[in-house]
């Protein structure tokens, strides 16, 4: 799903999100910048993460939960300023 051109510093691109898998193939639940620079085509992704997971079958039944890491405030801070750019125009 597209959800834009955005500016990511001094980069403009398309803003994309992959859908989960088996329909997004390599990239599935990924947020995908593709851009161009110099004649050369690039894709920067970033994997969605889940807060927690439940994990079940043959006799175990658990969820899982998921810390941030210490770079969590940065992603979304970028991400915020990338998906700004998007909503702005």
């Amino acid at each position: 799903m597209s959800l834009g051109w955005v500016q990511c510093y001094d980069k403009y691109g398309q803003l994309v999100l992959a859908p989960v898998y088996p329909r997004g193939g390599l990239w599935a639940g990924h947020l995908i910048f593709y851009f161009t620079a110099h004649g050369v085509s690039y894709a920067i992704t970033l994997h969605s993460w889940f807060s927690s997971l439940r994990v079940s079958g043959d006799g175990v039944n658990r969820t899982l939960r998921f810390q941030s890491g210490p770079a969590l405030p940065h992603v979304v801070a970028t991400l915020k300023r990338m998906v700004g750019s998007a909503l702005a125009r």
